[in-house]
């Protein structure tokens, strides 16, 4: 099934984009998917938001069908884990004895991946479908939000605008907080059609688009893809009406096997 993608992203200082925090990447051919988000207090979090953003597209372990619920979660822990040593190996040496009290704090983010692949055939739900399944993997409040004509179908691991807070769950890359971040991992499956789309969103957007669809659930059939420049407006427009917390932002769309539409606002 052909799948595409787009990202849209805003800072939340137009002034100072240096101090961008989100990340996101994709691979279409490999049907993977992620927004990550720094902690904004925490050590070079924009850098840990990307590190981990690029690794899960590159060489996040595939699901299997045949493994448990343990033994997955086992071997996701296992993929954070290496991702956390990498990260520790690659610090540069402390120049000052402030660099070596940030680098033994860490960094953190929050972390959202989406993986689309063909199941057997004993798994399809209608076996003369081209249906795909999908895997979600979170730590922290990046969502995930899946579209079928025009409706929500399932959001994670956040559900409601008033479940987000400020002090979501993080990835840390200290390892002596690490296994708490690992015990907050949450993952979904599912299996999805041509024509149904998938949103990924860093919180500030996510907690909008929550609160937006409580008021009008037609929010959801207005999602499509978009000029860069008229996302951009939508954002400020946004903000401007106290509708979206000042933050990065970052919304990724990806759409299966359909024609790439384009919309204004939503």
């Amino acid at each position: 099934m052909r799948l595409r993608a787009q990202v849209y992203s805003v800072p939340k200082d137009p002034e100072s984009p240096h101090e961008w925090e989100d990340a996101a990447a994709f691979s279409e051919r490999h049907g993977r998917f992620a927004v990550c988000d720094g902690a904004a207090a925490a050590y070079r979090a924009g850098d840990w938001a990307r590190a981990l953003a690029d690794a899960y597209v590159n060489d996040f372990p595939a699901p299997d069908a045949a493994a448990t619920v343990d033994t997955r979660a086992r071997q996701l822990a296992g993929w954070f884990r290496t991702q956390t040593e990498a990260w520790r190996a690659a610090q540069p040496p402390a120049k000052a004895w402030y660099h070596e009290d940030a680098t033994a704090a860490g960094s953190a983010a929050a972390f959202l991946g989406l993986q689309i692949t063909r199941p057997p055939v004993d798994r399809l739900t209608d076996q003369s479908s081209d249906e795909v399944e999908w895997e979600a993997v979170a730590v922290g409040d990046c969502c995930l939000f899946h579209l079928r004509a025009g409706q929500l179908r399932r959001s994670f691991p956040i559900t409601s605008a008033s479940d987000f807070n400020r002090r979501p769950d993080l990835v840390p890359t200290a390892e002596t907080r690490l296994e708490r971040g690992l015990a907050r991992l949450r993952t979904a499956r599912g299996f999805a059609r041509p024509g149904d789309a998938f949103v990924l969103a860093s919180d500030a957007m996510s907690e909008s688009m929550l609160a937006a669809a409580d008021a009008d659930p037609r929010l959801w059939s207005w999602i499509g893809f978009y000029g860069p420049e008229a996302f951009v407006n939508l954002i400020i427009d946004l903000r401007s009406n106290g509708a979206i917390r000042v933050d990065d932002v970052t919304l990724m769309i990806v759409q299966l096997g359909a024609d790439q539409t384009w919309r204004d606002l939503w």
